[in-house]
């Protein structure tokens, strides 16, 4: 009996002794992965279920650290990507205006000349506060205060008065844009939501395509109403997909670096709106369709 016990014991801190060799690895184990950038888990020798469990949720902790610590890099190279492209967004045409302003100021010139020049400067100082409303949007959007008040809106007019506002500029540019706009449309929705959708939409036509281009405003069968804008592309897309994401941007016509918000901006708008957004290439033509369904 006195054997058995004794053997028993033996046992026992033999186990006990095997099982705090594996706990002391484990924390040099753990010590060595706080220390260090690595994919490196925890590893063990004995069949303990307790140690086991407790091993499984420790490394998927870790895995979970390391996906945060991945996404708050893909995020900090985001944002500063993203101010940098809203630096250059605003210091162009900034730089641009207080050029012109300052050879008016040394340079004698001609009333003619002197018209010319003060519209490149109301050109680019327009810019600027185009984007700068941009800012603003992303901003009261993330915030969650963005203030919709729904009413009776007459579709057909925005988009017209949209196409209206920016004629000159797309002559300005030789882009040959072919709106065809069905009369009498109207739906439920925030008018200056709607609004900032169709301006930023024929912002981004201008920025990034080419003519020949359209807009199409219809209803479709269902009775709900599609607004579609297409444009031709100097250069084909990498990444279609992330066109919406906030943020991202790819030099399409190679005008000029962007914030990388309009369609983010869209999308959000017409979310919110209870509508969806399509976007399609092909052949390097650039399709926005829009949707509101009936409601």
């Amino acid at each position: 009996m006195i054997l058995i016990c004794g053997l028993l014991l033996i046992i026992v801190v033999s186990y006990l002794t095997y099982l705090l060799i594996d706990i002391r690895s484990l924390k040099q184990q753990l010590t060595s992965i706080g220390n260090q950038q690595t994919n490196q888990e925890l590893q063990m020798k004995s069949n303990n279920p307790f140690l086991k469990n407790l091993v499984q949720e420790t490394n998927q902790l870790l895995r979970e650290k390391k996906q945060l610590q991945q996404a708050v890099t893909a995020s900090k190279k985001e944002l500063d990507q993203a101010i940098n492209n809203i630096s250059h967004d605003l210091r162009t045409p900034l730089t641009v205006a207080m050029g012109y302003t300052q050879f008016l100021e040394e340079q004698e010139v001609d009333a003619y000349q002197q018209k010319e020049l003060l519209k490149k400067v109301v050109t680019n100082l327009t810019q600027v506060e185009e984007r700068l409303e941009l800012l603003l949007d992303y901003n009261r959007l993330s915030e969650g205060r963005y203030v919709f008040e729904l009413e009776q809106v007459s579709v057909t007019n925005v988009v017209e008065e949209a196409l209206l506002a920016m004629y000159e500029a797309f002559v300005a540019e030789e882009f040959e844009l072919l709106p065809t706009i069905q009369p009498g449309l109207t739906m439920i929705a925030d008018k200056n939501a709607l609004t900032r959708i169709v301006q930023n939409l024929l912002g981004n036509m201008l920025l990034h395509g080419v003519g020949p281009g359209e807009v199409i405003l219809q209803q479709e069968q269902q009775g709900g109403i599609q607004l579609i804008a297409k444009n031709q592309l100097l250069q084909p897309i990498m990444e279609p997909s992330r066109l919406t994401e906030r943020f991202y941007t790819e030099d399409l016509s190679r005008k000029s670096q962007n914030s990388g918000l309009g369609l983010y901006i869209i999308q959000e708008l017409v979310t919110k709106l209870q509508g969806k957004m399509e976007i399609s290439v092909a052949e390097e033509i650039f399709e926005v369709k829009i949707i509101f369904e009936k409601l």
